[in-house]
């Protein structure tokens, strides 16, 4: 996850660069993002074509990122939600 300057500084996070500081306070955003908008209206994205994406570590990226979530949020977050979003899941 990349944490924009104002929100890693909210989060706490002062080395946006350093991995660790970066991928806790990306945890801690994603909390306060369904905390604040409800499990059903957030998505995760790997960013794929893009050099900083994750593909083809996604799964293990999720698990390292998202594993705190419970799996049924975990599988709204990462899935359900984009697909019902682009129409793919009813």
């Amino acid at each position: 996850m990349q944490l924009m300057p104002a929100t890693a500084a909210r989060l706490g996070v002062r080395n946006v660069f350093d991995v660790r500081q970066n991928v806790e306070g990306g945890v801690r955003h994603l909390r306060y993002l369904v905390d604040l908008y409800g499990v059903d209206n957030v998505m995760w994205g790997s960013d794929f074509p893009h050099p900083d994406g994750v593909w083809p570590d996604s799964r293990e990226v999720i698990q390292h990122e998202r594993g705190h979530l419970p799996a049924d949020v975990r599988r709204k977050v990462v899935c359900e939600n984009a697909g019902r979003f682009y129409g793919f899941i009813r």
